[in-house]
C-alpha cells in the first residue's frame, strides 16, 4: 500500500495560515468542498469520498495509529462511478460510522500537501500529508512535519488536546466496550479543545455535554483539559 505520514491540529488563524502557505507553495491552491462518509469495519478504516468540483469520487482504506503527533497511514483507493449506488450497497452492508463535510485549501509544497479544511460543525483545522517513496524512512517525514508545521506557525498546543480527548475517549469507549462516538462526538471534542473549559459549569455549556455525560464523564474531561 501506498503510506504518507499525516499530522493534523486545530487552525486558530485560519487566514494567516492560508498567507503562509502561499508563501510555501509554488503553485496556486486547489479549493473545493468534499464529503466523506465513514464505515465500521474489522479493521482499519473504510470512507467513500466525493467531492464538487467534477473529481471522480473514490473509496478509500486505510489503516493508521491512534496516537498523538505525525503518524504514518498506510491506503489503498479506488475510482468510483456511482457514488451513491456504492453508498447504498456500504450502508446496507456495514453501519455508517458519520459524514464529515468540509471546504478543503490544498498547497503543496515539495513532497507535503498542506490541508486547511473548514469543517461543516467541526471548526478549523490544517492538516499535513508528507508523501513517502517506498525506500523513504518515516522518520524523515516526521521531521519534515514538524518542520513544515512550524514554518506554518501551528503551536503544539494546538497539536495537543484535541488528540489528547480523542486518546482518552478511545480509552474509556474499550474499557465499557462501545463505539468512541457513544460517548462524544468529534463535533463536542472540538468544541471541548476550542474553549477549554476549566468548570462543570463551563463543560455543561457545550453542546453534546448533558447532564448525564458530565456527571460521567466531566472530571476526566476537565483532567485532560487542565493537562494539555
Amino acid at each position: 500500500m501506498a503510506r504518507n505520514i499525516e499530522i493534523k491540529a486545530r487552525a486558530q488563524q485560519f487566514e494567516q495560515l492560508r498567507e503562509r502557505a502561499a508563501e510555501l507553495s509554488p503553485e496556486a491552491p486547489l479549493i473545493f468542498r468534499q464529503q466523506d462518509f465513514f464505515y465500521d469495519v474489522p479493521r482499519g478504516r473504510l470512507k467513500l469520498r466525493q467531492f464538487d468540483d467534477g473529481t471522480p469520487a473514490e473509496l478509500i482504506f486505510y489503516q493508521r495509529d491512534d496516537r498523538d503527533g505525525p503518524k504514518a497511514s498506510y491506503y489503498t483507493r479506488s475510482p468510483v462511478t456511482n457514488p451513491e449506488a456504492m453508498h447504498a450497497l456500504l450502508a446496507t452492508a456495514l453501519t455508517t460510522r458519520g459524514i464529515v463535510t468540509k471546504e478543503r485549501h490544498v498547497y503543496t509544497t515539495g513532497r507535503t500537501r498542506i490541508h486547511l479544511d473548514r469543517v461543516d460543525g467541526l471548526g478549523d483545522f490544517v492538516e499535513l500529508e508528507v508523501l513517502l517513496a517506498q525506500d523513504d524512512d518515516e522518520e524523515g517525514g516526521h521531521a519534515e512535519a514538524h518542520e513544515m508545521f512550524a514554518k506554518l506557525g501551528v503551536p503544539e498546543t494546538d497539536m495537543g488536546l484535541f488528540d489528547a480527548l480523542r486518546a482518552w475517549r478511545r480509552e474509556a469507549a474499550a474499557r465499557q466496550g462501545v463505539p468512541p462516538y457513544v460517548i462524544f462526538h468529534d463535533r463536542t471534542l472540538a468544541e471541548i479543545a476550542r474553549l477549554r473549559p476549566t468548570s462543570p459549569g463551563a463543560l455543561a455549556s457545550v453542546g453534546g455535554v448533558g447532564q448525564a455525560k458530565l456527571d460521567h464523564y466531566g472530571e476526566a474531561v476537565l483532567a485532560v483539559v487542565r493537562a494539555n
